[in-house]
């Protein structure tokens, strides 16, 4: 949800991004301190959230959802590739390096003062 919000769920998602945007800072911040900071994006995991949520977990195509153990398996990964943000389903690595990118020029084509 950090990613792409949906009309329902708008204060997860921005609480989501704001995690995604601090941490690029405090990862700045860490560089040459022998500290590493992770950002997992899980997307659909299941675990006892949905039932809290009141979403059936059935709603969900099967292929869709992760398990929690399966989930900590790619974000372990993640942590020993030195990724800082882990989208734990996504495999090809240009998909994320493209948003990246265009996320970067979106904020400074926003900086002109006009």
């Amino acid at each position: 949800m950090a990613l792409h919000s949906l009309p329902i769920t708008s204060l997860y998602s921005g609480t989501k991004a704001f995690v995604l945007a601090f941490s690029r800072g405090i990862q700045e911040e860490l560089a040459g301190s022998g500290v590493r900071l992770q950002v997992v994006l899980p997307a659909s995991v299941a675990t006892e959230f949905y039932d809290q949520a009141g979403i059936r977990l059935s709603a969900f195509h099967p292929a869709t959802v992760m398990t929690a153990e399966d989930m900590v398996d790619a974000a372990l990964v993640g942590f020993d590739r030195g990724e800082a943000v882990t989208l734990r389903s996504v495999h090809d690595l240009a998909l994320w390096d493209s948003y990246d990118a265009a996320r970067a020029a979106l904020f400074g084509a926003m900086q002109n003062g006009t």
